[in-house]
Formats: structure tokens, sequence, C-alpha cells
């Protein structure tokens, strides 16, 4: 049996390439061609960055790992080194790892004209990954020594493109303003590395909006398009909660206008519900 047919792979294609967010572009994306690359971080080479924790390898085969997976999954690096000139290192793994490493990523990303930094969870169940069902965090800093990592990137003054293959999201503040571009994927799934590289090489126009907003400087909450009133800036609480990506943020390669705007009366047909009237 074909498991992983052309057609589904092509249908997870499209879909990985409409899901992709760009948070935040400083003329960095997309990426000039011959650029040498230093890629890092604990998501660069792993497959599993790309698979939430109910895909069939993340939740059955962890535990059967002499069983192969069947399904080919490219991970970031496999993805960029097929068209760019690419160094990599890990820097350090979701959680955990060592000076040493960090101080290697340092190094190769000195060296290079763009480093891309592939940080964010791996998924997983009860306990078994930082993100998934019963995988809760305490609160919303990148997972283990990342937010180290991004630090010792960011001072080697090369430019840094953040791409975060993640299950919620995470609260950047700190390092935001001092990054070159920010991309994001909510484990896009099998052809989610071909379409971050298709997205940081310009092959693709991003087009992902964000289903839920980045947190702000000590927030601890996302929010979506539900948020009360009173879960918006206000004088009846001292902490602001104006998120750093509000839901719906999404940057392009093209610009956008809007054009003049016109009502249609209403289809003849049954009585409309009250609410519908006010949505139109």
């Amino acid at each position: 049996m074909d498991i992983d047919p052309p057609e589904a792979r092509d249908l997870a294609r499209q879909l990985a390439e409409r899901s992709i967010v760009l948070l935040r572009n400083e003329s960095a994306l997309p990426l000039r061609p011959g650029a040498r690359l230093a890629v890092v971080g604990p998501g660069a080479a792993e497959s599993g960055a790309m698979l939430g924790c109910y895909s069939f390898p993340r939740h059955v085969l962890v535990h059967h790992p002499d069983v192969p997976a069947g399904v080919s999954v490219p991970s970031v690096l496999d993805a960029l080194k097929a068209g760019h000139d690419v160094t990599y290192a890990l820097g350090c793994p979701v959680v955990g790892g060592d000076d040493e490493q960090i101080a290697a990523a340092a190094e190769a990303a000195a060296g290079a004209d763009v480093c891309v930094a592939v940080l964010g969870d791996l998924s997983g169940l009860f306990g078994g990954g930082t993100s998934g069902e019963g995988c809760d965090a305490a609160d919303l800093r990148l997972p283990g020594r990342q937010e180290e990592l991004l630090e010792a990137l960011l001072a080697t003054g090369t430019p840094v493109v953040l791409v975060l293959l993640v299950g919620r999201p995470y609260e950047l503040s700190r390092q935001v303003d001092r990054l070159a571009a920010v991309l994001c994927g909510f484990f896009p799934g099998e052809e989610g590395a071909t379409a971050i590289e298709g997205v940081l090489s310009g092959r693709i126009d991003p087009s992902g909006r964000l289903p839920v907003s980045f947190p702000g400087a000590g927030a601890s909450q996302p929010s979506t398009y539900l948020a009360a009133p009173l879960a918006r800036r206000s004088g009846v609480s001292s902490v602001d909660p104006t998120p750093l990506f509000a839901f719906g943020h999404g940057l392009s390669y093209t610009g956008t206008t809007w054009g003049e705007v016109t009502l249609s009366p209403p289809a003849a047909g049954p009585p409309t519900a009250p609410w519908s009237w006010r949505c139109r």
C-alpha cells in the first residue's frame, strides 16, 4: 500500500506553502543568490521538527526506533543544501546542550553572510516533548537554552533569520528588534521544509496569517480574535496585553492596496438572523 501517493504529497506541499507566516523582514528576505548560509539550531536537521504530536512518526514510531518511517520528511537543512552554500551547526538540542555547542554555532554564524536559526519545539505526548497534548509550558520563553543560543548568534553581527517550528507562540520581545527576519511554521508537515526554503529563497511569496497572537513583553497568555475588551489595553489594568504580533498578522514580498468598498443588497430568501445583518 502506498501511504504517501503523489497527490497527497502535492496537497501537503500546497498546505505548507500557504501556512508559513512571515512575521518580520528587514530587507533580509528573500535570501541573496550565492549567499553563504550558517544553518543552526535544534530544528535545522531534525525531520521530526516538521510534525505535530499526533502524526504517526511522533505518536507511535518514537516508541519503535528500529522501524523505518516509510514516509520521506526532509529537514530545513536538506532543503537549503539543495540550492545554497551551507554550513551546519547544532547549537543546542531543543532542551539541554552545552557551552561548546553554542560556541561552535556562533563561530559558524560569524563566518557566514546570513545565519538561519531554526528554533522551536519538539512535539510529543504527555511530557514526551515541549509541545503537544500533556506538554504544557510554565512560561513562553523558547525551551531549553535556545534563547541563549539566539543571543550568541546575534552577538556575532551576522544577520540572523529566525525560523520557528513550533506548536505554540513564544515571547520574542527581547530579540525581535535585532532579528533580520522571522518566519513561523506551526508544524508544517512532510513538505514543510520545502515550503520554508521556498519562502526564504523567494520562490514562494508568503501568504500565511497568524491564527493566534504572539505575546508581548511580560505577557503570559496569547489571544485570538475572541479576546474580550478587557483583554486589550485599557485603564483598568497595569499590565499591557498588547501582542508583539497580533492575530491575523503576516507579511509578504508584494505590496497590497485597498480598493473601494461597496455593499450589495442581500439575496432574496428566508429572513436573515439579526446577527448576520450586523456581520455584513
